[in-house]
């Protein structure tokens, strides 16, 4: 009798995952390892025992980022990558208390028509993606550059209060968030930056493999220029063997995409803008989402 099971992947499930042409790789193993810290989470559906596909979350500040579904190539059943998100959402809600996040390159598409089954909203403004790696890096890593109007630091527990305060602005790319565990794990924090009147941003970033992630910044003026806090954050977290560098940027900042684009980054296939699609655990939909 033929079955299919859900379930966490874990360290014995890496050699027959690496059949999936998952292209970062060489991180899958620190990824599965970066489950105990809550951080990456990965779901597999497994068929007759046979992993027939995977599914990869990133847990930031009680959001959860859904990086897609990869599945073996002789596998062409939209329904059953349609399942394994479903499942994956489901099996998220106990450890998720904000909401749901996944990029989409293409709309409308089949993922979009998948995710707005499961009552997810799209984007009507995109959201820039920047990958920085060997000379782009080297170049970031040489910059010299000041802000004149905030002074940026990692953030510590007592900033709570404040960077909840950012999420609430009307303009915020998120609702809300949670921090409980935001300033335990040396493998991901906040970034902030100081004003005279406070903290006026924050930038959610984690270290995963050999990557160093900007997920998203939350700031009272939606515009601002955040090229040299992406400098300072790199020069911080500078890390033996962090080769990657990847950074998203939301859609009003203008002047820090094209800053940031004179250091020669580069994206996937599909280019530097995507969309996103959103679901809120407490029911909300962002202004800049459309059911």
């Amino acid at each position: 009798m033929d079955t299919e099971i859900y379930s966490t992947a874990t360290l014995s499930d890496l050699e027959e995952m690496s059949r999936l042409h998952i292209p970062f790789m060489k991180e899958l193993s620190a990824e599965l390892e970066a489950w105990y810290s809550g951080l990456i989470r990965w779901e597999v559906l497994k068929y007759n025992g046979l992993i027939m596909g995977c599914h990869r979350t990133v847990l930031l500040s009680g959001w959860g980022f859904l990086y897609g579904v990869y599945v073996r190539p002789e596998n062409h059943n939209i329904w059953s990558c349609y399942q394994l998100v479903q499942h994956t959402v489901d099996s998220l809600s106990g450890c998720v208390t904000d909401g749901f996040i996944t990029w989409i390159d293409d709309m409308p598409s089949w993922k979009s028509v998948m995710m707005k089954r499961l009552e997810f909203s799209s984007s009507v403004r995109p959201v820039y993606r920047l990958f920085f790696k060997d000379a782009g890096l080297q170049r970031l890593r040489q910059a010299e550059i000041k802000d004149s109007l905030l002074q940026w630091r990692c953030a510590v527990q007592e900033d709570s209060t404040d960077i909840e305060s950012l999420a609430e602005a009307p303009s915020s790319f998120i609702d809300s968030v949670n921090l409980s565990g935001d300033f335990t794990n040396p493998e991901s924090g906040w970034f902030v930056g100081e004003d005279e009147l406070g903290i006026a941003a924050g930038i959610r970033w984690c270290v995963y493999g050999d990557t160093l992630f900007a997920m998203f910044t939350l700031s009272s003026q939606p515009e601002l220029d955040i090229t040299a806090a992406i400098v300072q954050l790199l020069a911080v977290l500078n890390r033996d063997g962090l080769t990657t560098y990847r950074i998203n940027l939301e859609h009003q900042r203008k002047i820090t995409l094209l800053r940031l684009s004179g250091f020669s980054p580069y994206t996937n296939e599909c280019g530097h803008e995507t969309h996103y699609l959103f679901k809120s655990v407490k029911g909300n939909v962002l202004c800049e989402t459309i059911r």
